[in-house]
């Protein structure tokens, strides 16, 4: 079963809410969507199939669907998924991507079919959710933040081309750990302990993970648990703690260092950040991006 929530809508924008609890037996038949769709996974993993191959989508990937293209999607684990479904006006797609629209309309016809999600756009994502959800919204800043975040996309597109990383495939002991990792990042977890879950040794286990993904397992846990800091952050402003604890953390100080290295700055100063520091800790970020490239 799907639920569909529109959260924010006007002429040019679009933001929905998408619920989706199907098991590994359910769904797996070939859809497509009406229209160019950029799908941010707040929690849960599922796997795509289309003309693109196939690819493990969670709170780490972006996951672009194009106008008209077939593809069936299945959950290797019990849970379902959820996300943010953002679309925008084509004609704003295409000043943004610097493309215009294919034979069949998409204007994401030149993105890949997945595109890694940086800390800026983490931050940039649990901002826009934290204003949809407000009984007092503020479309001005709403508006602007989602076309930031488009922006954000676009130049994260642009690096990963102009790094011209190695083909990655995505094979089936990296989906095995996605699986495992997405549903258990909240506990205590060892490298040794989730090759023992696989059958496999730690060090094939580490090796083709990052074959596969191009990053670490200790990095992908981290993305899980700031991305899922981020969007709970509001209801825990009283107590740090109980969060941290809750995100698998064995303190509020060791939560916060982790939260600080990541992001640039303090679980407090992005919950009390003006417009104008939100900007700032953005541009900041930018700068850090750039460096680790």
């Amino acid at each position: 079963m799907t639920a569909l929530t529109t959260l924010y809508q006007t002429d040019q924008l679009i933001v929905t809410d998408y619920d989706c609890d199907h098991s590994p037996e359910g769904r797996n038949v070939e859809e497509a969507s009406d229209k160019d769709e950029l799908v941010f996974v707040l929690n849960g993993i599922y796997q795509k199939r289309s003309s693109d191959g196939s690819a493990i989508l969670d709170p780490s990937q972006i996951a672009v669907f194009r106008k008209g293209q077939p593809f069936c999607i299945t959950h290797p684990v019990e849970g379902g998924d959820r996300s943010i479904i953002v679309e925008f006006d084509p004609a704003d797609l295409c000043v943004a991507l610097d493309t215009e629209p294919d034979a069949n309309g998409t204007v994401l016809h030149q993105l890949p079919a997945t595109i890694v999600v940086t800390a800026p756009l983490i931050l940039l994502l649990g901002q826009l959710c934290h204003g949809v959800r407000q009984a007092a919204r503020d479309a001005f800043r709403i508006e602007e933040t989602a076309y930031t975040l488009l922006d954000r996309v676009s130049d994260t597109v642009s690096r990963m081309r102009q790094s011209a990383p190695a083909v990655r495939v995505q094979k089936p002991c990296a989906l095995d750990v996605a699986a495992v990792v997405s549903s258990r990042f909240r506990e205590k977890l060892s490298i040794s302990g989730i090759a023992q879950m696989l059958e496999v040794s730690p060090f094939h286990l580490c090796r083709s993970f990052h074959a596969a993904t191009g990053m670490t397992i200790h990095r992908y846990i981290t993305i899980l648990r700031m991305s899922e800091a981020v969007h709970r952050l509001w209801n825990y402003r009283s107590n740090l703690t109980e969060l941290a604890l809750d995100l698998g953390y064995s303190s509020h100080s060791h939560f916060s260092s982790t939260f600080r290295h990541f992001f640039g700055i303090t679980p407090t100063q992005l919950m009390t950040g003006s417009p104008t520091r939100l900007s700032d800790i953005e541009r900041k970020l930018r700068g850090y991006e750039s460096r680790l490239h």
